[in-house]
């Protein structure tokens, strides 16, 4: 046994730390994403879902190396370019998220949440 917790508990633990974020309790949240990231280091999902936790967090420096590796495990992921473009435009750096947010749009047209963003740049 690897000590890798069966598929049921992980999706327990997911739907648990998925419960904890929507209930504003981020950093419990991001411990359970980071818990499951431990055995599951590519998964763009949870990858997503823990940049989107440490920028909550205010944690940036993390927040953009989640997004960043998800993107570089997903060149096509919507998500993690949006959310990349929201963490540059907190940043304060507008070209940089423009950037980011209009590559999501490129791969979710019409897209209602990057084009009220991009309101922002």
């Amino acid at each position: 046994m690897d000590g890798n917790p069966a598929p049921q508990a992980r999706e327990t633990l997911l739907a648990e730390a998925d419960a904890a974020f929507q209930a504003g309790r981020v950093l419990e949240a991001m411990e359970s994403y980071q818990a499951l990231l431990a055995d599951d280091p590519k998964n763009v999902a949870l990858l997503n879902r823990a940049g989107y936790a440490a920028a909550m967090l205010d944690n940036k420096e993390k927040a953009f190396a989640f997004h960043e590796k998800a993107m570089a495990l997903a060149p096509l992921d919507y998500f993690a370019y949006y959310r990349l473009g929201c963490c540059y435009v907190a940043e304060r750096n507008p070209g940089q998220g423009e950037r980011y947010l209009l590559n999501a749009l490129r791969l979710k047209p019409n897209s209602r949440r990057v084009i009220e963003r991009l309101a922002f740049v």
